[in-house]
């Protein structure tokens, strides 16, 4: 879900068929740093402590190196700020994110 700074929000959601949850976190997380236009600043909020911490640089995450990678070389063009959420505690643009990635599980 991505929301523009004139409040527009934009719905993704997509799924991958014998995928992980994990690998799933970090391919939301490409596509909203790609639909960020270079050179702006954005926030992406995930629950992933996972995600957020390798993103971040205090976690290795090796298992999720080539998806890092892709995302940091999109980064690179970009002010991207990484917040971590609790999931399932109510924030409502959380919820709704999983509403969407459970309609999208293949």
């Amino acid at each position: 879900m991505v929301i523009d700074p004139d409040g527009r929000i934009t719905e993704l959601s997509g799924g991958e068929a014998k995928s992980t949850n994990n690998r799933m976190e970090f391919r939301a997380i490409a596509h909203a740093v790609a639909s960020i236009p270079e050179g702006a600043r954005g926030t992406i909020y995930s629950d992933s402590l996972l995600a957020v911490n390798v993103l971040t640089g205090k976690w290795k995450g090796k298992k999720m190196k080539p998806l890092a990678r892709e995302i940091h070389r999109l980064l690179a063009d970009r002010d991207i700020t990484f917040r971590w959420v609790r999931g399932h505690s109510g924030n409502f643009w959380n919820e709704r994110a999983d509403q969407l990635a459970g309609a999208a599980v293949p």
